[in-house]
C-alpha cells in the first residue's frame, strides 16, 4: 500500500462550550496543536508496598479491516490489545511495561493466505511482544524516562491506526519552565509497530530506522502562553537518512462561546545522510472554524523536493496538515521522486452528543477530501475518507473509517485504486 512505500525505503469534533469552559475537540481532522507531545502519566505516589498500589493496565480491541481493489479483496479480523502494569512512584521513580498481541483467529479470518488482509499480523501470523519496558524518573521540573516507550513529536508517534502503536527503545529527557516551556532530548535506537513493518510483514520486532543506522537525535521546544497559542521547534539528526528542523505554530480565536476558529501553519527542512535520497522541504497552512457541534476547514502543504529525491512522514504518522487515512505528502513524494508536490485536503464534521462536554464521549462524524497533485508528472490521486467514532464512556470506543483511494497512472504496479473499510472495537479497564 501507499503509506508502506516510505518505511519499506528507509529499511532497504467541537463540543460547544460555556464562558468557563475550555474549547473542546475531538475527531481526525483537527489541526496539530501545539504542545500535543506530551509526557507519559505519572503515576501514584508510593505509600505502602509497591506491588499492592500498581496499576494494572488492560485493553481489548478487535479490528475488521477489508481492502477492494479491481480484481482482488483482501480481509482480516484481528483480537488483541495489550496488558501492562505501572508502579507507584518512589522518590520520583516507576516503572511501567506493556505487552502487546495481535492474534489470528481462524473461525473468523480467510482459510487461504492469498486473501488474508496482513496488515494486523506479523505476515500471516499471530504476534505478542513486549511493547513497552521503560523506567520514569522525575525530579522536580526534569523528566526521563529510558527503555521501550511511546513518544509524541512530529517525526516520531505512536500512530495509532491498527492493532499495534509505534514504540521506540531509546531515552528521552525534559526540561519544563514555568509551565509553559518545555524542552526535549531523545536518543532512539530502534522501534516496533505498524508503521515499522519491513519487507518480511514484521511489525512486532524491534529494528533499525535504517540499515545498519546508530539511531536517531531529537531535540526540541515548545512554547504555551496561554490555551489558544503555541509553538514548536524540532531539529532531528536520523544516521544514515536525514538531517530535519521542523517548526510550528498553532492556536484558536475564540470569538464567542459558540464561534471560534482553528489556525495552523508548519514548515520543514530535510537533507539527507549517506544518500538515503531524503531531500527537500515542506510548508503547510490550515484554518477551521467551529459553530456549536459542526465544524469546516480546509488544508494545504507544498513539497519542494530537490532532483531525484522525496520528502518523509518520518517514524508513524507524520505532522502534516493534509494526511488521509492512506495517502501523505512523505509517501506520495517517494512514489514519483524528484518532483514538487502540492496537496489540499477540504473537509468537516459534527459532534451529535454536543449535550456532554468531553472530547473524548460522544458521537463524532466526519469527511474528508485531499488532492495530490506531483508537478511534471502525469499522476493525480485523490482519496475520499468518511469516519465515525462512537465513545460510550472513557472506557469503551469505537473507530470506523471508510477511504476511497484513486490513483491515476501510477508509476508503481503495487500502487493501485482501492477501497477500504476497518472497524475497531476497543475497551480499556
Amino acid at each position: 500500500m501507499l503509506k508502506r512505500i516510505l518505511p519499506l525505503l528507509l529499511l532497504s469534533t467541537v463540543m460547544p462550550a460555556d464562558e468557563k469552559q475550555p474549547v473542546s475537540e475531538a475527531g481526525w481532522f483537527h489541526s496539530n496543536q501545539a504542545g500535543r507531545y506530551s509526557a507519559m502519566p505519572e503515576g501514584k505516589t508510593a505509600t505502602g508496598r509497591w506491588l499492592d498500589q500498581s496499576e494494572i493496565n488492560l485493553n481489548l480491541r478487535s479490528l475488521w479491516i477489508d481492502e477492494r481493489f479491481h480484481r482482488s479483496e483482501t480481509t482480516a479480523t484481528a483480537v488483541g490489545g495489550f496488558m501492562g502494569i505501572m508502579t507507584p512512584r518512589y522518590k520520583g521513580v516507576c516503572l511501567k511495561m506493556n505487552m502487546t498481541t495481535s492474534q489470528r483467529f481462524w473461525g473468523i479470518n480467510p482459510s487461504s493466505d492469498t486473501i488474508l488482509n496482513t496488515e494486523l499480523y506479523d505476515g500471516t501470523s499471530s504476534f505478542t511482544y513486549l511493547s513497552e519496558a521503560q523506567l520514569d524518573v522525575q525530579q522536580g521540573d526534569f523528566s526521563l524516562r529510558a527503555g521501550r516507550m511511546k513518544i509524541e513529536t512530529p517525526y516520531a508517534d505512536p500512530d495509532d491506526i491498527r492493532m499495534a502503536p509505534n514504540t521506540f527503545e531509546g531515552a528521552a529527557l525534559s526540561y519544563t519552565v514555568n509551565d509553559t516551556a518545555v524542552f526535549h532530548a531523545m536518543y532512539l535506537t530502534r522501534w516496533a509497530g505498524f508503521d515499522s513493518t519491513d519487507d518480511s510483514g514484521n511489525q512486532s520486532g524491534f529494528k533499525r530506522f535504517a540499515e545498519y543506522s546508530d539511531g536517531m537525535a531529537v531535540l526540541g521546544a515548545e512554547y504555551g502562553d496561554s490555551d489558544t497559542l503555541g509553538a514548536g521547534f524540532w531539529y532531528y539528526h536520523a544516521d544514515r537518512l536525514f538531517d530535519l528542523g521542523y517548526a510550528e505554530a498553532s492556536g484558536d480565536w475564540v470569538f464567542s462561546p459558540r464561534w471560534h476558529t482553528e489556525w495552523g501553519i508548519q514548515a520543514a527542512q530535510m537533507g539527507q545522510c549517506d544518500h538515503s535520497g531524503i531531500e527537500g522541504g515542506v510548508v503547510g497552512a490550515m484554518a477551521m472554524v467551529h459553530y456549536d457541534n459542526l465544524y469546516a476547514g480546509a488544508a494545504v502543504n507544498y513539497a519542494m523536493v530537490t532532483e531525484g529525491h522525496f520528502i518523509t512522514d518520518g517514524f508513524g504518522g507524520g505532522p502534516y496538515y493534509t494526511s488521509l487515512d492512506e495517502a501523505t505528502i512523505g509517501a506520495v513524494s517517494a512514489l514519483v521522486p524528484g518532483h514538487d508536490v502540492s496537496v489540499y485536503r477540504v473537509g468537516g464534521g459534527a459532534d451529535l452528543a454536543w449535550w456532554i462536554h468531553s472530547a473524548d464521549e460522544g458521537l463524532h462524524l466526519e469527511a474528508m477530501y485531499g488532492v495530490f497533485d506531483p508537478k511534471g508528472k502525469a499522476v493525480s490521486l485523490q482519496e475520499s475518507d468518511l469516519m465515525f467514532w462512537l465513545s460510550l464512556n472513557e472506557a469503551m470506543r469505537v473507530d470506523a473509517v471508510f477511504a476511497d483511494f484513486d490513483i491515476k497512472s501510477s508509476p508503481d504496479p503495487d500502487v493501485q485504486d482501492f477501497q477500504r473499510y476497518w472497524v475497531r472495537v476497543e475497551y480499556t479497564f
